[in-house]
């Protein structure tokens, strides 16, 4: 990574939440989506990061309303994961007003976590080399990673690609990239559970953390903040509950965050000895524990925690599927 500090790009937001991708159809996929997020929530626990939990999803549509009564019904995840929440339960629970509502659906146990924490604590151990890698190339059975000079930076057997933004600068992938700004501030407006409803609010540090904007941008890092993605964070939200926010003295932060056509992520293994994780979207969160986990346990040989239906939909070349809901 060209930064020391690894949590600099769409991993290091002050806070992450950890939410269900939940899915009506039983694919090999959602299965895997589902044990993922089980899987996060015992790792983050176990590593201390965890500052909230319980997030209020808000629905959009009368389509979407629909849809969290069928997940309520079919309880994909154990019990008290998932509920349907009418309009004074979720405003009791979140301690907000909302002036718009359609339907709610309730995560009990989702998380959300403080992403730099569980960065430092889990790559403490790592030998770190702050240089950007530029080029992949094999010699004789080794993969080697190079500069920009061309200067060798590493060698191995066995190489890990988990890139974001610049990843097409080493592998050409069909990859897309949205870039997103969050902003946050002391206001006393702080919500007691994380609601999501398109955006996101989220407690952070006695305030409100709001969050994200979505537009699509071309490949590579852009950090730059925009005072019009705070107005259009904070008024989605003052929309929402009717709040009349003030836009002024919010720190915010933007990144790019990697996406697929099919909205699925890329875990494979790209040539013998070379592993590709990329295009997590908005759910690196969720999804990169048990992926990662996937991919190191092809290649020790050992039993992966996926089906081989899944692996293939995870693969670059997967065809897409039109009935995905």
């Amino acid at each position: 990574d060209p930064e020391p500090d690894l949590a600099t790009a769409a991993s290091g937001n002050p806070r992450a939440l950890v939410a269900p991708r939940l899915d009506l159809q039983d694919r090999p996929e959602s299965r895997f989506f589902n044990a993922a997020y089980l899987y996060a929530l015992r790792e983050y626990t176990h590593a201390g990061v965890v500052t909230d939990t319980g997030i209020i999803n808000l629905a959009k549509s009368t389509a979407e309303v629909a849809r969290f009564i069928k997940l309520a019904a079919q309880q994909a995840l154990p019990k008290n994961h998932i509920c349907t929440v009418d309009q004074d339960a979720a405003q009791g629970l979140s301690g907000l007003k909302f002036t718009q509502w359609l339907g709610g659906l309730y995560h009990e146990h989702a998380q959300i976590i403080d992403p730099k924490l569980l960065i430092k604590q889990w790559t403490n151990d790592a030998n770190k080399l702050a240089k950007r890698a530029t080029k992949i190339e094999k010699h004789k059975g080794v993969w080697q990673v190079r500069g920009q000079d061309g200067a060798l930076l590493a060698a191995s057997e066995v190489l890990f690609v988990c890139a974001g933004a610049d990843i097409c600068a080493l592998l050409p992938l069909p990859v897309r990239f949205t870039r997103g700004q969050i902003c946050w501030h002391a206001k006393e407006i702080a919500p007691a559970k994380s609601v999501t409803y398109g955006g996101y609010a989220a407690p952070y540090k006695g305030g409100i953390m709001l969050g994200a904007t979505h537009a699509h941008v071309g490949a590579g890092q852009d950090g730059r903040i925009a005072d019009a993605d705070n107005a259009e964070n904070i008024r989605a939200f003052s929309a929402l509950t009717g709040a009349n926010v003030d836009e002024e003295n919010w720190q915010a932060r933007a990144a790019i965050r990697v996406t697929t056509k099919d909205t699925l992520p890329i875990a494979q293994t790209h040539e013998q000895g070379l592993f590709i994780l990329s295009g997590l979207g908005s759910r690196g969160f969720m999804l990169a524990p048990l992926l990662g986990e996937a991919l190191v346990s092809q290649t020790l040989g050992e039993p992966a925690p996926w089906c081989q239906k899944t692996a293939v939909r995870f693969g670059r070349e997967r065809k897409s599927d039109p009935k995905r809901t």
